[in-house]
This record gives C-alpha cells, structure tokens and sequence, in this order.
C-alpha cells in the first residue's frame, strides 16, 4: 500500500499501479488490506457486480462476508480505494483525477450555463454520485454543496445534496500522492 489514513469512520489508501492489467489487481490488493484492518479475521468475497448491466468487471465494489462498504477510483497510474464499517456508513464514494489548473473546459457541456468545474470539486461530485449510487446518470451540475451547518465529523467536509435522495452527503478532500486530487463522500448509517 502506498500510504493510509482514516478520514473519520473511513479508511483511505492508495498505491501506484505497474504494468499492463496491473489496475484491477491493484485495486483487489488495496480493498483486502483495508478489508483486513477494518474487519479483521473476515474472510470476505469482493464483488464487483454492475447494477446497469450485471457485468463483474466494471461495477462498485462490495465485501460479501465482511461488515464494510467500499469504493474505489483510478486516476493515471494511481489506484484509490477507501473502506468504512457498515455500522458507520451507509454508502461511500471516492473519486481520483489528475491535478490541472483552472476550470475543466471539457466537461463545460455538463454544466451549462454555469461555469466548469475544477479538479477538486470534480472530484467531489464525482465522489457523491458513486456513493448516491446511481453515477453520471445524475447530471452532475444537480449536486449541490455547503457548508456544514454543524461540525461533522470528516474534517474539512462540506455537504451534498442531490435531487430525490433522502439525506445528505458528507464530502472532503481525501490523501493521494502529489499530483492527484481525490474526494471521500460518505452517507452516514442510521443508528439502530
């Protein structure tokens, strides 16, 4: 692994990928080691079943056997995955890009009338649609942010809304190597 860090309830890590083909097998690496120090002695199956499709290529990741919900992103030769106890959160998202400056131009189209927006808050709005579940078939210009109208508990997190969804989202800047920019967004578990 190339580095951890918890960011509240959720586990992040993230680790440069060699090779051809090298991506998957480093993204299976990352989610057991974060599956092993948040569940220890769990002996899960890591699924990656398309809601859309069924494909079990391309889909979010989930832990059969193992109390965890996980996420992962790509971004260059970068893999980013993060975990969290089922108990604390209900659905998770993180998403990674290459750092640039300025406004992303090319995702112009997506938002007009409204500006683009840059790396970080891209990967914002990336992260809260995986979590939300339903992707990109949200137009990303609908998710909204502000700031928390209380302390939460992932540090510097702002709050998404999305439209029909119940809850909010927790959303903050997550740890990656220099040159690329990633976002943690979390909906919390309902206390039983």
């Amino acid at each position: 692994m190339g580095a951890s860090e918890w960011i509240g309830p959720v586990l992040v890590a993230w680790s440069e990928r060699s090779g051809r083909g090298a991506r998957s097998e480093t993204g299976r690496r990352l989610l057991a080691e974060l599956i092993g120090e948040i569940a220890p002695g769990s002996d899960p199956t890591v699924v990656r079943a398309c809601p859309r499709c069924g494909g079990t290529d391309h889909g979010p990741p989930r832990a059969d056997g193992a109390p965890v919900v996980l996420s992962l992103s790509y971004a260059a030769d970068v893999v980013v995955a993060a975990a969290a106890p089922s108990g604390s959160v209900a659905a998770l998202g993180v998403d990674a890009e290459p750092e640039r400056p300025g406004p992303l131009a090319d995702l112009a189209p997506l938002f007009a009338p409204a500006d683009p927006p840059d790396v970080r808050t891209w990967t914002m709005i990336e992260a809260v649609v995986k979590a939300d579940g339903r992707g990109l078939r949200i137009p990303p210009g609908d998710v909204r942010f502000r700031a928390p109208r209380t302390t939460t508990r992932l540090e510097g997190a702002d709050i998404a809304t999305l439209p029909a969804t119940c809850g909010t989202f927790e959303v903050a800047p997550a740890p990656a190597p220099p040159g690329i920019a990633a976002s943690v967004a979390i909906r919390r578990a309902r206390p039983r």
